[in-house]
């Protein structure tokens, strides 16, 4: 009984983790081919303009003033003269996105739950990447 129960535990891990990696691969695979022909274009991924376009509107709409937003090949750069943040590729919260999704298609066995699941992860964590963006640019009282 307890050599089933080893048995079933250990069948359900490794497919877990077979389908974990191979969609981590895959989706990572497919991001490094966008960010490839991104730079082919010499121009700034379009991921990463959008995470740097929503950060800057939610520092306007939580009243940061004269916030301002320049995006470069290189980068966007939002917020005030002295106190600005550089939003670049590996910052923009896209790989942590690709690392849920990867565990959401090696847990759940229901696809369409798990098209809902990431779409609503992904606008969770690029929400709580934008917040965090400008939480981390506030000057803090020095006590």
């Amino acid at each position: 009984m307890i050599s089933k129960l080893s048995s079933l535990l250990e069948d359900r891990f490794i497919r877990f983790s077979v389908r974990f990696v191979l969609s981590l691969i895959v989706l990572m695979g497919v991001y490094r081919l966008y960010l490839w022909s991104t730079a082919q274009k010499e121009d700034l991924d379009w991921i990463t303009y959008q995470v740097s376009f929503l950060s800057h509107k939610f520092a306007v709409l939580l009243g940061v003033a004269n916030c301002e937003f320049s995006c470069f090949m290189d980068g966007c750069r939002i917020g005030v003269e002295g106190k600005m943040i550089n939003v670049l590729e590996g910052c923009n919260g896209i790989k942590l996105g690709f690392v849920y999704i990867a565990y959401l298609i090696g847990v759940n066995h229901n696809y369409r739950s798990t098209i809902i699941q990431a779409v609503i992860g992904i606008v969770m964590i690029q929400f709580f990447n934008v917040f965090r963006r400008y939480v981390s640019g506030i000057e803090r009282p020095r006590w």
